[in-house]
């Protein structure tokens, strides 16, 4: 029954997929525009036309597409093999974290973790929708597991990998080599010397240290980490709650007391670290906790220890089995809501935003228009859909003049009118009252 248990959470997480087999979000459409683009020779840019702009926080997600685009492979296919992929090796690595760290034979136990993650929605529909949560996870799982190990060269590698995937890459690869005992020195210098490098290429090609989704998403800097009323603090309360992962949060702090003190200070400060980019920037209008998957299998992670810690401080066996329903129960339950909900309302599915771009470039050839552009919120299954379109994005991702000023005024207008004069505008939502085009 132990040689095959690890497969327990895999198989969780593939009939927990099978929700969402059909669901890719917008944004990763994004990502495999460029990839297209770049395979075509256009550079990185959201459609062939575009400005040269990093419209994208993924640096190495967009690398593992290129390879795929230049040979023809279907990039819609490659990004849900991608994400299940990468997502069932950090529950299969997950799985084997607990005998690493505590260097002890397997126990039932271990499989806590990764099946409560393999039934966390935002993980499975996050890492299923074409985005780079499962990477993430991923080596996440593979840096805590290195530095248990105390292997500074695959610490190193896992970190270097990590901060090219997701913003706050960065910040957890710091804070685990920190903890190395060997060569930590080296480490964090060939650390500092990749993300230089990387920084040089950066500037090389988009003359820009950061991103542009930095200024799309700049949000609410200091105020938001600090201010206990902020948005960002609100997107954290609200994706505990929708997710279910409340009771759990009362395990935390005995989690922290039953670590050693190393281990306390090291899983403390990556849990804080992967909390900072929401704050940072607001939060997120995606649900499920689109940017927080890192932070749920770390809350898992430290309500796992604290569990165990209660269950052997209580050792009437009775006992036991009440603290396991106690506090396992309702994250299970609210998984079932969550899926049921929005396997069937998904967010910004980008085959209708493909069709969108379809539309629009069928109707620019029928008016014979040798260039055609569109000003449009859901930029990414528009641009897929219309490659031979000049899609203007209204969000800013991909726009270096919408990211750093949006909807004032005095730009917004000139900018959009004069400048870049979009054949067809297409608002909904919200869309329609930011920028105020319908009321001038």
């Amino acid at each position: 029954m132990k040689r095959y248990s690890f497969l327990i959470p895999m198989l969780l997480f593939l009939l927990h997929g099978s929700y969402f087999m059909d669901y890719v979000v917008d944004d990763s459409a994004i990502t495999l525009c460029y990839a297209r683009n770049i395979a075509a020779g256009f550079g990185p840019s959201l459609s062939p036309m575009g400005e040269l702009v990093e419209g994208y926080s993924h640096p190495l997600w967009l690398l593992l597409l290129v390879p795929f685009a230049l040979v023809g492979v279907p990039l819609f296919l490659v990004i849900k093999l991608l994400g299940a992929l990468t997502a069932l090796a950090a529950l299969y690595f997950l799985t084997k974290l607990p005998t690493i760290q505590e260097e002890r034979p397997f126990e039932l136990s271990d499989l806590i973790v990764p099946s409560l993650l393999a039934l966390n929605t935002g993980f499975v529909m996050w890492s299923l929708s074409g985005l780079e949560n499962g990477l993430t996870c991923l080596l996440s799982v593979l840096l805590l597991q290195s530095l248990a190990m105390n292997d500074w060269k695959r610490t190193t590698a896992s970190a270097m990998l990590l901060s090219l995937t997701r913003p706050e890459g960065i910040l957890l690869a710091l804070i685990a080599l920190l903890f190395l005992q060997e060569d930590r020195v080296k480490s964090l210098s060939l650390l500092v010397s990749g993300m230089s490098f990387f920084l040089l290429l950066r500037y090389h090609h988009y003359s820009q240290l950061l991103p542009n989704t930095y200024y799309a998403k700049k949000g609410l800097g200091l105020w938001g980490l600090l201010s206990p009323v902020s948005p960002g603090w609100s997107y954290l309360i609200h994706s505990v709650r929708e997710s279910g992962t409340w009771p759990l949060i009362f395990l935390i702090p005995i989690g922290l007391y039953g670590c050693n003190r190393k281990s306390r200070t090291r899983l403390g400060l990556l849990l804080l670290a992967t909390s900072i980019f929401p704050l940072w920037a607001g939060g997120d209008w995606m649900p499920c906790g689109r940017f927080l998957t890192t932070s749920f299998f770390l809350i898992f992670l430290l309500a796992q220890i604290g569990l165990q810690y209660l269950m052997k401080s209580f050792p009437q066996k009775f006992l036991q089995p009440v603290l396991l329903v106690l506090f396992l129960s309702w994250p299970i339950v609210k998984a079932f809501q969550s899926t049921a909900h929005y396997s069937k309302n998904p967010t910004v599915h980008t085959k209708y935003r493909v069709a969108r771009g379809e539309f629009f470039e069928k109707l620019s050839k029928r008016l014979h228009l040798s260039k055609a552009s569109v000003l449009e919120p859901d930029v990414g299954g528009v641009a897929w859909g219309g490659p031979n379109l000049e899609v203007i994005d209204l969000s800013g991702l991909c726009d270096l003049a919408l990211a750093r000023h949006r909807f004032r005024p005095r730009f917004f207008l000139p900018y959009i009118l004069e400048e870049k004069k979009p054949t067809f505008v297409h608002l909904h939502g919200a869309w329609i009252a930011l920028c105020g085009l319908t009321s001038n």
